[in-house]
């Protein structure tokens, strides 16, 4: 199914520009070590796509029926992977990346996840995120482009191809991320948010769209917060989970609004 396949692979719009909800998640201990992850639910822009094509019918593809699930460690790559030094490599070593897809069921869930074992190491993490997902995806094959890298992640079909996994998480290219004792940031680079958002032709036309999308961020501290700099911001009943709601027209037309600082 080539137009489906074209969408997984065009992960361009995965992250930060779909008609989903897109969550990413922030696990601090009181270390400083944690986990930081990004999850998607791409279905309800699958669907769309398939829609505006005018041709197919995602009930007519041939995956309609399948179940499809996909993953694999960044340790069985990393080494590999060129154009990162000893220090990124070390930094995106116990990653994880898995994809499931069940199309009849609505389901076509993405999620990457980094262990990171401290503050700065989160911060590293979040700027050198493009760069290392780009050569990551230039040691796994898509399905039918066989090699050694490929034999070694043979489930691992559904990962974009070389070239489009920079897109999938431009976290870094975004967004200033700071996290040091008992306060955590995170800061727009708009003028590079905006200029996106100005050459993405496929984002132009899905504007109209993003109505009910956003872009999520839950930030879970090891202890109660003290101060959450942002009126989007709420809290758990032990303050000790953070979440913010942000309407992705916020994200691309004001991304500004999106700063926050929080004090624990």
């Amino acid at each position: 199914m080539k137009k489906l396949r074209l969408l997984i692979v065009r992960s361009t719009l995965l992250f930060f520009t779909s008609c989903f909800d897109t969550i990413e998640e922030f696990t601090i201990n009181e270390d400083g070590s944690g986990e930081y992850s990004m999850k998607m639910d791409m279905f309800r822009m699958i669907e769309m796509m398939s829609e505006m094509g005018g041709k197919d019918n995602l009930s007519k593809n041939k995956d309609y029926n399948e179940v499809k699930d996909s993953s694999f460690l960044f340790k069985d790559f990393i080494n590999e992977a060129e154009n990162l030094t000893a220090e990124e490599k070390a930094l995106f070593h116990d990653g994880r990346f898995n994809m499931h897809m069940n199309m009849k069921e609505k389901e076509m869930f993405v999620n990457y996840a980094f262990p990171f074992k401290s503050r700065g190491d989160l911060s590293k993490i979040y700027s050198s995120g493009p760069k290392a997902l780009e050569a990551i995806g230039r040691k796994i094959k898509p399905e039918g482009e066989g090699d050694a890298a490929a034999e070694k992640g043979s489930q691992n079909t559904m990962m974009p191809k070389p070239g489009a996994t920079n897109d999938a998480f431009k976290g870094g290219e975004f967004f200033d991320l700071t996290h040091d004792k008992g306060v955590f940031s995170k800061k727009a680079k708009v003028a590079a948010i905006k200029e996106y958002a100005a050459k993405d032709s496929t984002l132009k036309q899905m504007m109209p769209m993003l109505g009910s999308a956003y872009s999520i961020t839950i930030v879970h501290l090891p202890r109660p917060a003290k101060k959450v700099d942002h009126p989007y911001a709420k809290l758990s009943e032990d303050k000790k989970t953070v979440t913010l709601k942000f309407p992705i027209s916020d994200y691309f037309e004001r991304p500004e609004v999106m700063d926050f600082k929080i004090e624990y």
